[in-house]
């Protein structure tokens, strides 16, 4: 039995080196874009309450009409879905204009970025309000 007490426990090195993987991991985050997001969301969902509460007709227009300005921008700035910039010696162009047009799709894309903060919110209020209209009295109907 003293046997037992006396041993002691050790951290597998396996799981230390996923510790401080995952620490790493957390460093990279970006808790900036993260408040800026949370805070876009905030605000975009709850004047869209606000609107609903107090029965403004144009609320729901609006957000479509912000919503599919904002996609069609963000599809522009970011040249289709795809995120990756080409390389340079993929180029079939002079080299002289290889460098300006790398340039300007790296502006494009960090142009991209910024209009998420506006459109990530807005499918978000979408997906909460679709929720909240069509399955809210169908989940609660269960637990009755």
């Amino acid at each position: 039995m003293s046997a037992k007490k006396n041993k002691k426990y050790k951290i597998k090195r396996h799981e230390f080196k996923s510790y401080s993987d995952a620490k790493k991991q957390l460093r990279k985050f970006d808790f900036k874009t993260a408040g800026l997001l949370l805070l876009s969301f905030t605000m975009f969902f709850g004047v869209f309450r606000l609107g609903i509460y107090f029965e403004w007709k144009p609320i729901y227009p609006i957000y479509y009409v912000l919503f599919v300005v904002f996609l069609g921008l963000w599809l522009w700035f970011n040249h289709g879905f795809g995120n990756k910039l080409p390389l340079p010696e993929d180029l079939n162009m002079p080299e002289e204009e290889k460098q300006p047009f790398l340039d300007r799709l790296a502006r494009d894309k960090r142009i991209a970025k910024k209009l998420l903060l506006v459109l990530i919110p807005l499918m978000l209020t979408f997906a909460i309000d679709f929720f909240s209209l069509f399955w809210i009295d169908t989940i609660s109907g269960l637990f009755k």
